[in-house]
């Protein structure tokens, strides 16, 4: 892997630090800021490869008007939210921005590595244009955009609700997913878990009878996890 210049956006620094000095260790260049002003600045002098943000910064949804700023100038731009929490509908409100991934604080650091550096490859695969497709397997790649999963070579076009479940599982890749989160990307309101369990088994027939790479995990409570053995 080459060196990767991550911008990271946290205003807890001494955690940031902390973040920078493991990242440091895997060959990450980090750069630091707390404030909007700080990331604009930095983002134009050093032009990194990845941006990760918290929300949680000083203000109210200030973390969600940075990677709005962000994308503006910079369309389709690799944005990872880095977060402990969030609300489903702050995360879906990220996703509509174009956020790449959302990886949660509780994970270890070498996940975290991991996410990135697979990250890095999803988004410059293209050399030219910002591809909305995640690499899930070495076999198997989702369009966000056209909602066409392809599998050994293999197109389907996912239905809408499908699509949409399936996209938001890919913004949470080996983490398990709330079911209302899920309940209010597909439909905009919370629904029965079974409803939600009928559409998950759809995408297990389609993607786990011919990748054995991937599983849709289940916890008790309507919880799904999309398991990318790839992104491990």
């Amino acid at each position: 892997m080459p060196t990767i210049t991550l911008l990271y956006i946290e205003d807890d620094l001494s955690y940031a630090t902390l973040v920078k000095d493991w990242l440091s260790q895997e060959g990450f260049t980090t750069l630091l800021a707390d404030t909007a002003a700080k990331a604009d600045r930095l983002f134009r002098e050093h032009h990194p490869a990845l941006v990760m943000v918290d929300l949680d910064l000083q203000h109210p949804k200030e973390g969600l008007e940075i990677i709005r700023t962000l994308h503006r100038q910079n369309p389709g731009f690799p944005v990872i939210v880095y977060s402990a929490h969030a609300d489903p509908e702050t995360v879906i409100e990220t996703m509509d921005l174009g956020v790449m991934h959302h990886i949660s604080k509780d994970r270890s650091i070498p996940e975290l590595i991991a996410m990135l550096r697979n990250a890095f490859r999803q988004a410059y695969r293209c050399k030219e244009n910002w591809n909305p497709e995640y690499q899930l397997s070495d076999t198997t790649t989702f369009n966000i955009q056209t909602n066409i999963i392809t599998i050994n070579g293999k197109q389907e076009h996912l239905k809408k609700i499908a699509g949409r479940l399936l996209k938001q599982l890919c913004l949470h890749i080996n983490e398990f997913v709330p079911p209302d989160e899920l309940s209010i990307a597909l439909w905009g309101i919370e629904k029965d878990i079974r409803e939600l369990r009928r559409y998950i088994q759809k995408l297990r027939n389609i993607i786990e009878t011919q990748d054995p790479q991937i599983k849709i995990l289940n916890q008790t409570g309507g919880y799904y996890q999309l398991e990318c053995q790839t992104w491990q």
